[in-house]
């Protein structure tokens, strides 16, 4: 394993080693810093945390040539109903008016990365670091030198150092970027629950007094559930039991997919949204949760961040083809410049639908939008654009062509 890096990207999660493949077939000599070693066990389906990937998302991964080895594991979108409880609005989305084929696709992540790390394994070039993380990282000359604590006690140095690791991001706090952060006062609460009859490939997200409920079809009979709750009513949901959870979810759901018979463990997350107003400075990037997390409503937060990848590593690949360095300080602002517009829409777009969902001002006036959405093709082929991430100048990678 060489000791100096063209790029470093700390965290071989999903951020990580995308982009590590998007730039698997240059000459450039990767590294990935991963704390923890990846894992080949399959979890059942009830017991595995969940992604939605977009429309855009797959255009992206078919550009980078890993779609084909992640569609096994996808469980697509072909409808997504929209309500609110006890209220007359209600939405509906097809992909078939959308004239893609589905509007997205739901995999287990545990899944998603460890075909990605297989991948990545078949290039020379890309270097697996784990267990393993950067503890201290100093520019000096135009080159990273790197702390890195892992088995080897080696020292490295890289000419681009990428943090992928997390809203919390070390590597952030290292270089001096910060983050702002806006607290929703929500929580989610994370599980899967199987059905009584199939889902017929349908996302719901109703919206009830406590916060909105959503949920994605995954293989078979079962089904994510992501439950945004009030900090405030945190403690009741809670506070029950495997079958009043279910109970309870069956009550405020309705018996469209009909009964809840079984669920998978519960996780909580408070939700934040978090931004650096800079993601770039002198040979360093931000990607990922280190660079934006978003609320989780509208399934958006990790897309816009393949979308931010896209551009990068077209860059990246556009300043080899064109025999300019990779630490070339046009190279970090051109994307900045580029990505600033998707990302400010994004989370506009996310965070408006928050504020308009969870304010009982806007109950009749909503429930009127829904209805009046669901009545024009226009305003829903729009909204299905925001969803697929197909708004604005694209990538080649976001076309589904390689780089």
């Amino acid at each position: 394993m060489p000791t100096h890096f063209d790029i470093i990207i700390h965290g071989g999660g999903l951020a990580g080693n995308s982009l590590a493949l998007a730039l698997a077939k240059t000459s450039l000599q990767i590294g990935v810093v991963e704390p923890y070693p990846p894992s080949n066990k399959q979890r059942h389906l009830l017991e595995s945390r969940t992604i939605a990937l977009s429309h855009g998302a797959r255009r992206i991964y078919e550009g980078i040539g890993v779609w084909l080895e992640l569609a096994p594991f996808c469980t697509p979108i072909q409808h997504i109903h929209v309500s609110d409880k006890g209220r007359f609005g209600m939405t509906r989305i097809h992909a078939a008016e959308q004239h893609m084929p589905a509007l997205g696709y739901v995999l287990q992540i545990a899944e998603v990365n460890r075909v990605l790390c297989e991948k990545l394994q078949h290039y020379s070039n890309i270097h697996y670091l784990s267990p393993a993380k950067i503890t201290n990282a100093n520019l000096i000359n135009e080159k990273w030198q790197l702390e890195i604590e892992s088995n080897n006690g080696a020292s490295y140095t890289c000419d681009l150092l990428v943090a992928a690791d997390g809203g919390q991001s070390p590597l952030r706090q290292m270089a001096g970027l910060t983050a702002e952060e806006k607290d929703y006062q929500q929580t989610a609460i994370v599980t899967s629950v199987q059905l009584t009859r199939s889902h017929e490939n349908i996302a719901y997200e109703r919206f009830i007094d406590d916060g909105p409920i959503a949920l994605l079809p995954i293989k078979e009979d079962i089904c994510a559930v992501v439950v945004t709750v009030a900090n405030k009513a945190l403690a009741k949901w809670q506070a029950m039991t495997d079958v009043e959870f279910l109970r309870t979810l069956q009550h405020q759901f309705g018996y469209r997919l009909g009964r809840f018979i079984a669920m998978g463990s519960r996780t909580t997350y408070p939700l934040k949204l978090v931004q650096t107003s800079q993601q770039v400075s002198p040979q360093f990037v931000l990607v990922g949760n280190a660079a934006h997390v978003l609320h989780p409503i509208a399934a958006q937060s990790f897309n816009l961040s393949l979308r931010d990848i896209a551009v990068l590593a077209e860059l990246i690949i556009n300043s080899i083809k064109n025999e300019k360095s990779i630490i070339n300080p046009a190279l970090l602002e051109e994307y900045a410049k580029q990505r600033t517009a998707d990302q400010h829409r994004t989370v506009k777009f996310t965070d408006g639908l928050i504020e308009f969902f969870a304010n009982p001002v806007f109950a009749v006036p909503r429930n009127i939008a829904m209805t009046g959405l669901d009545m024009v093709p226009p305003l829903k082929t729009l909204l299905g654009k925001y969803g697929a991430g197909t708004l604005g100048k694209l990538s080649r990678l976001a076309r589904g062509i390689g780089v």
